[in-house]
């Protein structure tokens, strides 16, 4: 009772970049609203009911520094002394600075699915099979592991490999008409893990940067616009100061597909013949090997049918029938 009458308010200086972490929870969700299917039934039938408005309306912010102070939520008063924290959740914003674990994250993800209350047990569910996924296993060792060890079978409704997509996302598919498309990866948006997506997108970036640099030599200078840190800008490298390259990278031999957000197709509108997509390839990390394929003016390459583009549809909700 003591606990409900006290709240935190976050206290934030300076703000960071916020797609790990926005990757992260979006990841996370599908599994957690599956956990809570089974473990909290009532609660869980109380957000579908509601559409699960409540996701929708959730933020990541990162900040450089976070700190908090106690409040009496009636009359307001709060404390003059501040408390130095990595991860706090206040209302529908999740605040996090770049040193916090993702343990952290989930425990603060839990009490915003279930009533202002961490769930211990949750966060460590999750924790689990982000483990997992950064270990490699397959998927169907994580299916067996969350079906049988955690005795947490889908739900009833529950499409397997289809997630609620993000809105404004595009999702090309690349190949010609005639690529062998039997061995070709499936379409699927929304399961890789975001630590992993992170690091290869990371190492594609700079095997396409070095790529770029031994071809042009002195000729043109190439910059890589994330090599700090994440711009936020619809490419990644530029070549020349007038050449711009968006990279898509990937660690699968069959994946002939990516993600690109409207933001970059959008550039890619504007900029025409001087837009590019690097679409990078890794095979060996020891050995630092892999494949560059370039994709100019990708707009176009799309109304020669030598690109094609695809929209990956959420899941909709499913309807019961009299």
């Amino acid at each position: 009772m003591f606990l409900q009458l006290i709240t935190r308010e976050a206290i934030c200086y300076g703000s960071a970049d916020s797609s790990y972490e926005t990757s992260l929870v979006s990841w996370a969700l599908p599994y957690a609203k599956r956990y809570i299917y089974n473990t909290y039934p009532d609660r869980y039938f109380q957000l579908k009911h509601t559409g699960f408005e409540n996701l929708n309306r959730l933020r990541t912010v990162v900040v450089e520094k976070l700190f908090f102070r106690k409040v009496i939520r009636r009359s307001k008063i709060a404390s003059t002394q501040q408390f130095e924290c990595n991860c706090l959740l206040q209302g529908d914003i999740l605040y996090t600075t770049p040193e916090s674990d993702s343990h952290s994250i989930f425990m603060e993800l839990s009490s915003f699915l279930l009533d202002g209350i961490p769930q211990l047990p949750l966060a460590n569910f999750l924790h689990m099979i982000e483990t997992m996924e950064e270990s490699g296993s397959s998927d169907e060792n994580i299916e067996s592991f969350i079906s049988n060890s955690q005795k947490l079978p889908k739900h009833p409704g529950e499409e397997s490999g289809i997630y609620i997509l993000q809105s404004g996302t595009l999702t090309p598919a690349l190949g010609s008409s005639s690529s062998n498309v039997t061995n070709r990866e499936k379409l699927r948006f929304g399961k890789a893990n975001p630590r992993r997506a992170f690091s290869t997108g990371r190492r594609g970036e700079l095997f396409a940067f070095n790529y770029l640099c031994s071809k042009n030599g002195e000729k043109k200078s190439v910059k890589w616009v994330n090599e700090m840190k994440e711009s936020g800008l619809p490419y990644d490298i530029i070549v020349g100061g007038e050449e711009y390259i968006e990279v898509k990278s990937t660690t699968s031999r069959n994946k002939d597909w990516f993600e690109i957000s409207v933001g970059e197709w959008q550039f890619a509108v504007e900029k025409g013949e001087s837009f590019s997509i690097a679409h990078v390839a890794l095979m060996d990390e020891r050995n630092n090997t892999g494949r560059v394929t370039m994709y100019k003016d990708p707009v176009s390459l799309c109304r020669l049918r030598d690109l094609q583009l695809a929209v990956l549809m959420a899941q909709q909700p499913s309807i019961d029938m009299p």
